[in-house]
């Protein structure tokens, strides 16, 4: 089985967290939910600080990767409870956190593979993952997500993957929240993932994260043949 994006959402959550517009994951088969999360990274967010209300709980993918303010993370669910009107609620004091959500079909029973990523206090026009990854099958689902300290400039999706939906940029009067854009892309036969974000303009602290999520296995074909 493939790997197939369903449906997602971004919000800018606030100074104390907040509630995601709702989604539908009542359709299209969704058995994988990863979250992106930038918070403050003094008052960075857990998974207990996560709720949604379909009773799920989600897991850390660690670690998270800092801009020296903003702290940027993956939460993910495998075989979620699903439905109409899916929201995720995040409650964390002084956070300033923003949350993109992407929910999608075709992932194995332990989809989560391998993670990277980077980020400096010093100011620079681009960033991508230390290392990058190589995901361990064919037919990944590779996710990355980027803040920028002065996130209202935006940034610019890495070559080769999709935004989803819109990108949140920082408030900065006042400033209630940073700013996060993620992307996914679903891979043929495994290569180097290392995605690159880059500043719309000028340059600031920036950070990025990077994970990869195995394809359910199709199944194999046997030729049986006789004497």
């Amino acid at each position: 089985m493939a790997f197939a994006f369903v449906a997602g959402t971004s919000d800018p959550l606030g100074v104390n967290g907040g509630t995601s517009t709702g989604i539908d994951t009542s359709t299209g088969s969704v058995n994988l939910i990863v979250l992106g999360i930038v918070s403050y990274a003094p008052a960075a967010v857990v998974t207990g600080d996560i709720t949604d209300n379909k009773s799920n709980t989600y897991t850390a993918v660690v670690p998270g990767y800092t801009a020296n303010e903003p702290i940027i993370k993956f939460f993910y669910k495998y075989s979620p409870a699903v439905g109409t009107g899916h929201t995720v609620t995040v409650s964390h004091a002084t956070s300033y956190c923003a949350i993109v959500v992407g929910a999608f079909s075709g992932a194995a029973s332990s989809p989560l593979d391998l993670s990277d990523g980077d980020g400096t206090a010093s100011s620079v026009a681009s960033i991508d993952p230390a290392s990058g990854i190589t995901p361990s099958g064919s037919g990944a689902l590779v996710l990355s997500a980027g803040t920028n300290a002065s996130g209202d400039v935006g940034m610019a999706t890495p070559s080769g993957y999709t935004i989803i939906d819109n990108e949140v940029l920082r408030t900065t009067s006042p400033t209630d929240n940073f700013g996060i854009h993620m992307a996914y892309k679903i891979i043929g036969a495994p290569g180097l993932e290392q995605p690159n974000w880059v500043a719309n303009s000028g340059t600031a602290p920036m950070a990025c994260i990077v994970a990869s999520f195995l394809a359910a296995s199709t199944g194999r074909f046997y030729l049986l043949g006789g004497h």
